[in-house]
């Protein structure tokens, strides 16, 4: 391979696993990288949700699996390897978002969160880093949010993990560099999916809209860029690192 294809941001036939992908941001980064030529296994707890729009997108195969579930998610991702004869890329979605403050946040609402955000991160990047271990390697992006480096109120589990899943990031890219697997996080600012998107335009405009120095919330296409290349030849150089893409948020 060339030094200029090495460099390429192209994800043409690599294997993708993307997870939490029956709705949101999971979702169209599941099919953006499906139309750019990898083939996708798309990863979520809600079998139906999932299947129904799986279906109907060339290259995307449904996979129900819950990212708490280790031995769930290792035989999942070892089935893919296994019928595609590898895995390049991991791009890890699946996160619980509370608006609970401290005061009001239950100890079961707050382990629930933090299991899935951090724990679940942990699983899926662990499973997938021992197949790509045998392999040439791969990439991993876990998911992350603006804020975890910069919180609101009513925020307590959430902030808290999405800070925990930014260091994971980096303890994950030093263990598992010696088996040529890089490790990176994504955090995007507000984000407008079916979810987010009357909660962000109404009461938290307040809150969020002030900081958004690109006039705008973000919309899922916004993030397509940056996992395209995080997940490709592009970033061979980068690993361990926070790809930030919140708008500006941050920086007010």
């Amino acid at each position: 391979m060339s030094r200029a294809e090495q460099a390429t941001s192209s994800v043409e036939g690599m294997t993708a696993v993307v997870t939490g992908a029956s709705s949101g941001i999971g979702r169209h980064l599941a099919t953006a990288l499906a139309e750019r030529g990898a083939r996708v296994a798309a990863l979520d707890a809600d079998a139906a949700r999932l299947s129904c729009w799986c279906d109907d997108v060339d290259g995307v195969d449904a996979v129900a699996c819950d990212v708490r579930d280790e031995p769930a998610v290792t035989a999942a991702l070892a089935d893919v390897h296994r019928r595609t004869g590898g895995l390049s890329v991991v791009v890890n979605c699946a996160a619980l978002a509370d608006h609970l403050g401290s005061e009001e946040i239950t100890v079961n609402r707050w382990r629930e969160t933090l299991d899935v955000n951090v724990t679940g991160s942990f699983v899926v990047a662990r499973a997938a880093a021992r197949l790509m271990r045998g392999s040439n390697g791969g990439s991993i992006v876990l998911v992350g949010s603006q804020l975890g480096r910069v919180t609101q109120p009513q925020r307590a589990a959430y902030s808290t993990s999405k800070a925990a899943v930014e260091m994971l990031a980096k303890v994950l890219a030093m263990d598992f560099a010696p088996w040529g697997v890089r490790v990176n996080c994504l955090a995007p600012g507000p984000v407008l999916t079916d979810r987010t998107r009357d909660r962000l335009l109404g009461h938290d405009a307040a809150t969020s809209g002030g900081r958004m120095l690109i006039g705008r919330y973000l919309e899922p296409e916004d993030l397509v860029g940056a996992v395209l290349y995080l997940a490709s030849p592009a970033s061979r150089g980068m690993t361990g690192a926070t790809l930030l893409v919140d708008g500006g948020y941050s920086v007010v």
